[in-house]
């Protein structure tokens, strides 16, 4: 399990990657989460940053 406040992640990635390890979890920043239920920009704001961080 990684977090986003795993220092380095990208590198970390690559090397469990490296040894044929997978990912089994990711969490990501929910400080935000709330936005999902706002209307307006930071709703959508936060979709596009949980998006990428899925994508990631």
């Amino acid at each position: 399990m990684l977090s986003y406040k795993t220092i380095k992640t990208d590198n970390i990635v690559k090397i469990i990657r490296e040894k044929g390890l997978n990912i089994s979890y990711y969490h990501i920043d929910n400080t935000c989460a709330n936005d999902l239920w706002a209307v307006g920009d930071s709703d959508e704001d936060y979709i596009r940053y949980v998006l990428k961080e899925i994508a990631f």
